[in-house]
């Protein structure tokens, strides 16, 4: 926290107006969260590494990966391991929910889908790089409208299927036109009489 604070009387020091400070402060805080994040997430991988060495899995190599976050690129070091049936993964990845080669938070993809929605690509590359830390190309935008459409597709289709589930009846049949008309019937006995 000194060093923060060090940094940041430095840089009101050094700037020459409010709006030069402020942009540069913004990189600061983005840049000194960014590494933190990084430092959470490599511990928590040596965290999720010891318990699958306990579980009987082997540790093969540790790799880089990058994630493009909304306050900035995060760079973290992460473990390949095999589980006990030979299986390749990396927990972490498990453990956060990325998917492979995902090199954009599920916050950047969401947030670029529904500003897509409304902007053209290219709008929203510009808009983002202007506000956020996040640099992306108007072709990186589609791209990511496809994987959040797919996403909310399946969403959707497991959302149906569950309703279809909870409209079984116990004994597994399904309500039927005939069994609603039934139904009706028995409520319109109800109200004619007063039970």
């Amino acid at each position: 926290m000194e060093l923060i604070i060090s940094k940041l009387y430095e840089l009101i020091k050094d700037t020459t107006n409010v709006i030069e400070m402020e942009e540069e402060a913004h990189r600061l805080m983005y840049g000194c969260f960014t590494s933190l994040v990084g430092q959470v997430f490599r511990e928590l991988d040596r965290v999720l590494v010891s318990q699958r060495l306990a579980e009987g899995w082997k540790r093969e190599r540790t790799d880089s990966r990058s994630i493009q976050f909304m306050f900035g690129m995060v760079t973290f070091d992460r473990t390949l391991m095999k589980n006990p049936n030979g299986q390749a993964m990396y927990p972490l990845d498990e453990w956060i929910g990325l998917r492979k080669r995902q090199r954009y938070s599920p916050l950047v993809e969401v947030k670029v889908a529904e500003m897509a929605s409304e902007s053209t690509y290219r709008e929203v590359a510009h808009t983002l790089e202007a506000w956020t830390p996040v640099h992306l190309s108007h072709q990186t935008v589609g791209h990511m409208v496809k994987v959040v459409g797919k996403a909310q597709a399946q969403a959707d289709q497991d959302r149906v299927a569950e309703m279809e589930e909870a409209t079984s009846l116990p004994n597994g049949e399904k309500w039927n036109t005939s069994m609603q008309r039934r139904m009706a019937s028995l409520f319109e006995d109800v109200k004619r009489n007063n039970i």
